[in-house]
């Protein structure tokens, strides 16, 4: 193959990984979320519990902005149909708070071995 055929290869390669993969991100979220804070970003994955354990979760890694006036500390709730439920305060430490206009990241897990189709995702202030 010549490079120009081999730069098509790999664009194509590309092109059709990206669209392959859109399906996987194409779950139903319903969400509340308090007035005083954004939600910047949301990803999920799928861990062992334990390195040596071969039981699986689904961690959803959040990044939660402070909209307020005042540093606060947020409370995040995942909810999976038929699956599960987890929740985890942002920042973890219970003597931590969020700056006004400060960002944090979470990660709330739920006892799963697979990606959900819909979740739920609740956020409010503590």
């Amino acid at each position: 193959m010549n490079r120009k055929s081999v730069r098509t290869f790999i664009l194509c390669a590309v092109i059709i990984s990206f669209f392959a993969a859109v399906p996987a991100f194409s779950q139903e979220l319903k969400h509340n979320i308090t007035d005083k804070a954004e939600l910047k970003s949301i990803s999920m994955q799928i861990k062992n519990i334990r390195s040596e354990s071969k039981v699986k979760m689904v961690v959803f890694d959040l990044v939660v902005k402070n909209i307020s006036d005042k540093p606060l500390r947020y409370n995040a709730m995942i909810y999976i149909p038929g699956k599960g439920s987890g929740a985890d305060a942002i920042p973890e430490k219970a003597d931590q708070t969020i700056p006004p206009g400060g960002e944090m990241k979470g990660s709330v897990a739920v006892l799963t071995e697979e990606f959900p189709t819909s979740f739920s995702l609740e956020i409010i202030e503590e």
